[in-house]
């Protein structure tokens, strides 16, 4: 392919994503024509294409100022912005974010605009405030962890439940609340970019030095360019706290069950032993081991299986 071809090439690329892009764009000359616009910028603009391009760099449909910032950004080769109102078809207004921009078109700067409606802008910083919102006030802490293992990012709950301001949180790494946290996080980095989520359960320490339990979910994520690891953890203190209960009354009822005088077994809802004690295996002849392969029929020839399972 010839340089020629190239440049054409590129040029044609240039002008298909121009065309495509959801800004308004708006191509003037050196001398202040408008030679070319997108849909996008007629569609801001309440006119059709060839409408805008009946409106030169000096048109006052542009709104306040577009002359002094075209010279500027294209001299400077930096983007000149600023809020404006466009002057409708029918009297209409609208509010609009322009960027100009000098572009080098045929070997020297030339003015691009850019236009963006207010309303958009509005409604997209709407929707992120909704969003923060959602996160600060979840249920469950969330923390954005970056490359290094430091924190790049928690929600108010997270800072609440662990003690800390938003400021020391971002000065801090993972490990500084979850100690057990792999130490090696570059190895552990590389396991989440393959897995993309990892759930396990360990404990995170508040400000104070108070271990809360919680319940982790880690999904590995991208946002403008950059990577990180997204941290959901969910306080499970009292889920432990019922599980332990759990535990203590069983080892309670075992306790009993074993150091009792009388024979005692606990059956299930099918007649098979569950637990029994040494009492009562002796009472029977048997092991415990042997008891607790046993069915109550084994011994009590007064109770069938079929009677058991009409019970």
């Amino acid at each position: 392919m010839t340089e020629d071809q190239q440049t054409r090439l590129l040029e044609g690329l240039g002008k298909v994503l121009l065309a495509n892009t959801l800004q308004g764009v708006v191509v003037f000359s050196s001398d202040g024509a408008c030679v070319w616009a997108n849909e996008a910028a007629a569609r801001v603009a309440g006119a059709s294409v060839t409408g805008v391009l009946s409106h030169p760099l000096n048109d006052p449909f542009w709104g306040e100022g577009l002359v002094d910032d075209a010279r500027k950004a294209v001299s400077t080769v930096a983007p000149v912005q600023r809020e404006v109102t466009l002057s409708l078809p029918g009297g209409r207004e609208q509010r609009v974010r322009r960027v100009v921009m000098g572009v080098d078109l045929s070997g020297r700067p030339t003015p691009v605009m850019m236009i963006e409606e207010r309303a958009a802008q509005a409604e997209t910083a709407r929707e992120t405030r909704f969003s923060d919102l959602a996160i600060d006030h979840a249920g469950e802490q969330i923390i954005w962890v970056g490359r290094d293992g430091r924190i790049v990012h928690a929600s108010a709950h997270a800072c609440g439940m662990l003690g800390y301001g938003s400021d020391e949180m971002l000065r801090m790494s993972i490990h500084q609340i979850d100690p057990t946290a792999p130490p090696d996080w570059d190895t552990h980095w590389q396991t989440l970019r393959q897995q993309r989520k990892l759930s396990y359960e360990t404990v995170h320490f508040t400000k104070a030095g108070d271990g809360i339990p919680v319940e982790i979910d880690c999904h590995f994520v991208e946002s403008d360019g950059q990577e990180y690891v997204l941290v959901f953890a969910r306080d499970i203190s009292q889920h432990k706290k019922v599980e332990d209960q759990f535990q203590d009354e069983a080892l309670r009822r075992r306790l009993l069950i074993e150091q009792s005088r009388d024979g005692i077994v606990v059956l299930n809802q099918d007649g098979a032993v569950t637990e029994a004690n040494e009492e009562y295996a002796r009472m029977l002849g048997y092991t415990l081991d042997e008891v607790q392969q046993l069915h109550i029929w084994d011994w009590n020839s007064d109770i069938s299986q079929e009677q058991l399972l009409e019970m």
